[in-house]
């Protein structure tokens, strides 16, 4: 998969080809997505069309409100999951207030016909476009009749009668509930990053951990201790994690506390991914280092058994199930 980021390299990398194209933010490539995703692989390979994404290199409403929207995945993990549906080209277009003041007919126009050559466009039924959001799949399908492409609109994904949507998701993972957000996306949320130097304060306690920092930009998990699984290199391994400020000792900064059982592995300098299954308790703070100890074990011997579990039913023949 070829992945640009502007409209002068998307149209040399299409080099006038027609093409298939899904249009949206696609935080999360959450289960919505993969409908959408999906839909335009089948249309592209029965119509031998390109198959294109064209999403944003920051969230609309970052440009237009000054208000940060967290991501849900990285960029790169963007890139990783399209790339595994079979996408040929993957445009991060800039989005800046000339993009956002383009009439509905000029985004049409301009950006659909003359730089992306569409004969097919995908949407999620919420979709919108043009100047000030006004744009809706259904003026989309009216604008395609006389620009040259047709419009296939997708229709909800529910889990137990609820729409699945980014934003949900986003509530979700912020408010601890995690085991509710994998039905959303379809795998456990993760963080990923490089193990920095801690205080060593686990490891006086018998349980040592790995230090991340969240990255910038990104959806924090609400403070709080999790079962989770640790892609380390290509091994899958157990572990619990500290989610905040780590209130027994003071700690002022946030960070993200991985202890991988029946392990003592050195990982400092390393990059890890820590995929989120299931929050155990909030974060407390404690009398005494004796006492936080007492609860890591028992935090411990809970994840076991959520594991026992979890590891039956996400485990195949590869690993941990994390793509679409």
């Amino acid at each position: 998969m070829e992945v640009v980021y502007s409209r002068e390299a998307a149209r040399d990398a299409l080099a006038g080809r027609a093409s298939a194209v899904a249009l949206g933010m696609f935080d999360g490539i959450h289960l919505g997505h993969k409908s959408v995703l999906q839909r335009l692989m089948s249309i592209s390979r029965r119509q031998s069309l390109l198959a294109v994404v064209m999403t944003f290199d920051r969230h609309p409403v970052s440009v237009l409100t000054g208000e940060n929207v967290p991501s849900i995945i990285s960029p790169q993990e963007k890139i990783r999951l399209i790339g595994e549906f079979g996408v040929d080209l993957l445009i991060f277009w800039p989005f800046d207030m000339v993009l956002a003041n383009k009439s509905c007919e000029e985004f049409g126009k301009e950006i659909l016909k003359e730089t992306l050559n569409a004969r097919a466009v995908v949407v999620g039924y919420n979709y919108t476009f043009g100047a000030g959001g006004r744009g809706t799949p259904s003026d989309l399908s009216n604008m395609g009749a006389s620009l040259g492409f047709k419009t296939y609109v997708v229709p909800p994904t529910l889990v137990d009668g609820r729409p699945v949507a980014s934003t949900e998701i986003r509530n979700l993972l912020a408010s601890g509930r995690v085991r509710e957000a994998i039905s959303f996306l379809g795998r456990p949320f993760s963080i990923s990053g490089r193990v920095i130097a801690g205080h060593g304060r686990g490891r006086a306690l018998g349980f040592p951990t790995a230090n991340l920092v969240i990255p910038p930009g990104m959806v924090q998990p609400a403070n709080g201790v999790y079962t989770v699984e640790v892609r380390v290199g290509g091994r899958m391994l157990p572990g619990v994690t500290n989610v905040g400020f780590r209130p027994t000792f003071g700690e002022e900064n946030k960070t993200v506390e991985v202890h991988i059982l029946d392990s003592d592995l050195d990982l400092y300098g390393k990059e890890i991914t820590v995929y989120f299954i299931e929050k155990i308790r909030d974060e407390t703070k404690f009398h005494s280092p004796g006492e936080l100890a007492r609860q890591i074990a028992s935090d411990v011997m809970t994840a076991r058994n959520i594991l026992a579990v979890t590891r039956r039913i996400w485990y195949n023949g590869r690993g941990l199930e994390t793509s679409c």
